[in-house]
């Protein structure tokens, strides 16, 4: 019996082992050594402060001075305060941690005050399996959320900064010549891929023209096309990583909305000679919105939340020769005037027009 329990335990082992990565990171890091004079001082106190939730890390450094925190909250700012005994603590205020990224940061300690902290985002190592050589990654910060221009208000908007991506007529983001539907898109870890390949643009909500989450709760998203890491996969063309803004100590929010018509967009785009440009159709699109975020119980339980609403009233076209043509046994304009008129006067009841119309 106990033989039998021995394999089965052996079995599911392997079978965890043998299971498909798909996984994204959603954290940041920092690393860096502590030291006076040249000298490493084992035993020195690290102490990281996230300030917008008052969040505390600590750590002390090993017998070579090095120390490590990992798995941060992207963003900041941090206030990083290494002490030893027989020296003067240091503080360094408005530290920014990069999605995906360890920040280097050494520090030296002087029985005088001094300012000689050195900072540098290490982009490749020596080493082969560290964390930050994952290979071609774009990273867009919350500062450039805020500050690229934006249309339709979507990831697609965004990675048009990475140089290999291009975006379809259909806002779908085609990295490296593959199709859209072969990227990985994740929000905070969650897979957000239209998994029954639907859509053109690759993500959920795709189908009916919105995105699969709002722009204003994004924090950081990275663009990663070929990474070194096993703990990313899933993807033959890019993969998508995008972590959501928290809470704070302080009460926040903001209200928000959009509108574009015909009069506010230009002409038709083309880039034939041969077709004359025109006014486009009727159309109106209009985004509005609401953000909430702050303190549940002080640094310690934080809430944000986000409800956006989007009405769009498109053109649809319809055109009797397209019908026509396109049908066994079709129905002549002036029976289908014929059979809206019975309608209306029968029954009393307008069907509407059946020709170009707004949905």
């Amino acid at each position: 019996m106990k033989k039998y329990v021995l394999t089965a335990i052996c079995c599911s082992f392997m079978m965890l082992i043998v299971l498909p990565l798909n996984a994204q990171i959603t954290t940041s890091g920092i690393k860096g050594r502590v030291s006076s004079k040249g000298e490493n001082l084992p035993g020195a106190t690290v102490v990281l402060v996230h300030e917008p939730t008052g969040a505390q890390y600590g750590t002390v450094t090993n017998e070579s001075g090095m120390y490590n925190l990992p798995n941060l909250n992207p963003g900041g700012p941090y206030t990083l305060t290494s002490s030893f005994i027989g020296y003067d603590d240091h503080v360094k205020k408005n530290l920014y941690l990069t999605l995906g990224q360890t920040l280097q940061f050494n520090i030296k300690l002087d029985e005088v005050s001094t300012d000689l902290a050195e900072i540098q985002v290490v982009g490749i190592t020596s080493g082969v399996f560290d964390g930050n050589t994952t290979g071609s990654k774009t990273t867009v910060s919350g500062e450039q959320l805020n500050t690229l221009p934006t249309i339709s208000r979507g990831i697609s908007d965004f990675a048009r900064i990475t140089p290999q991506a291009k975006i379809n007529g259909n806002g779908g983001i085609e990295v490296a010549g593959q199709s859209s539907k072969y990227n990985s898109f994740t929000i905070d870890g969650a897979v957000q891929n239209d998994a029954f390949g639907l859509a053109s643009s690759g993500t959920n909500g795709g189908q009916i023209g919105i995105n699969p989450m709002s722009m204003d709760i994004i924090d950081q998203l990275t663009i990663s096309l070929s990474p070194y890491d096993v703990s990313q996969s899933g993807f033959a063309g890019a993969g998508i990583n995008a972590v959501t803004k928290s809470g704070t100590n302080h009460l926040k929010g903001s209200v928000y909305g959009f509108y574009r018509n015909e009069d506010l967009a230009g002409k038709t785009p083309t880039d034939d000679p041969d077709i004359e440009r025109k006014k486009m159709d009727e159309f109106t699109s209009k985004t509005y919105g609401v953000t909430a975020g702050g303190p549940i119980i002080k640094n310690k339980l934080f809430f944000f939340t986000n409800v956006e609403i989007q009405r769009d009233e498109t053109p649809k076209p319809f055109d009797y020769n397209d019908y026509a043509n396109n049908a066994d046994n079709p129905a002549s304009q002036a029976e289908i005037d014929a059979l809206k008129d019975r309608i209306i006067n029968e029954y009393g009841y307008d069907p509407g027009t059946y020709e170009s119309t707004l949905e």
